[in-house]
């Protein structure tokens, strides 16, 4: 095997590595979907694909919701650092 064919060959070997992975993540991601489709049509009766939501509780508390786990975060404390940050700055 010569120079020039053992690098041929390691390009296809890297070609397909890359496919396989791009094809690995392609079926987790459809395997993800189709469980949070099934999740939402039977918790909430809703026929969608929410992965992740973002919905506004006040006007200082955000919901995030992934995969139907929720967290709620509270936005006086960015508000807090973002003037802190502000007054530096001028």
């Amino acid at each position: 095997m010569n120079r020039v064919e053992k690098f041929k060959e390691l390009r296809m070997r890297r070609r397909r590595s890359f496919l396989c992975v791009v094809l690995f993540v392609f079926i987790i991601l459809g395997g993800f979907a189709t469980v949070d489709y099934s999740l939402n049509s039977i918790m909430n009766n809703e026929k969608k694909i929410r992965m992740i939501s973002f919905t506004r509780l006040k006007d200082s508390c955000i919901n995030i919701a992934i995969m139907n786990m929720n967290m709620k975060i509270d936005l006086k404390i960015f508000d807090k650092s973002l003037n802190k940050l502000k007054k530096l700055l001028q």
